[in-house]
């Protein structure tokens, strides 16, 4: 912290507590400031991500060291904001807060992969993100179908304007036969189809991703899906997420 100016280190502080707390949007985060825009808050977010202790993706910041953000969130805001002075009583509340975080993780990764995807995609509203290096806009979906293709399920996600991003998400390494399979599968619907999205979790073989490149077909490995998933404040998934 000494490397922020000491007349605005309040202000900074209070920043990152916003973040921590899941305002990761210039318009979250002016409303945790009561601000009409988050406008104002642009160049000492930016001023942040120079100093290394944040980094922006898309239109969303993030804490970038995840013990950093969690003292943030239970223990700095916890003091800052408690009524109670007594040491044992702000220890007890730390416990609980920690149960409580610890609670939603076991419960998320309850979830098959494939119920926490399709929950990541209705999440989606229209933001910019960076994913594989590219700047990509998310739309948002009306409703999501679940198809099941051998070891491979997809999603049929339907935008407002009737047209289609169809995802497969696939278990095993892809190859190249599973790429053209995918395009054979949905060549009916073409007219349809505004995007056609490949999550390979166990990775991509070369020859697959070369077509995959030259049919327009996006790859996002298990590293993106968990970016996303950080970004739209969900955990990340892991080898304790059922198939």
């Amino acid at each position: 912290m000494n490397l922020l100016e000491k007349n605005l280190r309040e202000v900074y502080l209070e920043l990152l507590i916003a973040l921590s707390l899941g305002c990761n949007k210039l318009k979250e985060i002016a409303g945790w400031f009561n601000k009409k825009t988050g406008s104002g808050f642009a160049g000492k977010l930016a001023r942040l991500v120079e100093l290394d202790m944040i980094y922006k993706n898309g239109v969303f910041y993030e804490v970038q060291d995840k013990v950093f953000k969690f003292w943030l969130k239970t223990v700095y805001h916890k003091k800052k904001t408690s009524l109670v002075d007594d040491i044992v009583n702000r220890a007890n509340d730390f416990r609980k807060e920690t149960r409580l975080d610890i609670a939603a993780y076991l419960g998320e990764n309850q979830k098959n992969t494939l119920e926490r995807i399709k929950e990541l995609f209705l999440s989606f509203n229209g933001e910019i993100v960076e994913i594989e290096k590219r700047q990509r806009r998310l739309p948002r979906f009306v409703r999501i179908e679940v198809q099941k293709y051998g070891k491979s399920d997809d999603l049929l996600n339907h935008q407002e304007s009737n047209k289609y991003w169809v995802c497969e998400i696939c278990r095993d390494k892809i190859d190249e036969s599973a790429i053209s399979d995918f395009i054979e599968r949905y060549y009916s619907m073409r007219e349809r189809i505004a995007k056609k999205i490949c999550i390979a979790l166990e990775g991509i073989d070369t020859n697959a991703l070369l077509l995959a490149k030259e049919k327009n077909i996006w790859v996002w490995n298990l590293e993106s899906i968990n970016d996303l998933l950080k970004l739209y404040k969900r955990h990340k998934l892991n080898d304790l997420c059922q198939p």
